[in-house]
């Protein structure tokens, strides 16, 4: 999975420069698609799995630890099974 670079927050709420104006627009586009990605994560997840990702905010992360956690073919008992 590839990561999108998080733009910086421009900040500066009153200033309404083109750039910055811009700038805000991109940051709040970043996060929402950021928030929506971990809602769904968490939501096609069961309660048994839930867990494990429960209070990560980084789908990326979230990602990584539900396939560290749910990968069988990374623990022995797992390889013994496909075996």
């Amino acid at each position: 999975m590839e990561r999108e670079e998080e733009p910086e927050d421009p900040g500066r709420p009153y200033d309404f420069t083109r750039p910055l104006v811009l700038a805000r627009k991109a940051f709040k586009d970043y996060m929402q698609r950021k928030m929506q990605a971990v809602a769904i994560i968490y939501g096609s997840c069961t309660n048994a799995v839930k867990v494990y990702i429960k209070g990560m905010e980084d789908p990326v992360q979230m990602w990584k630890e539900l396939e560290a956690r749910t990968n069988t073919a990374n623990s022995s008992v797992g390889r013994m099974s496909l075996f």
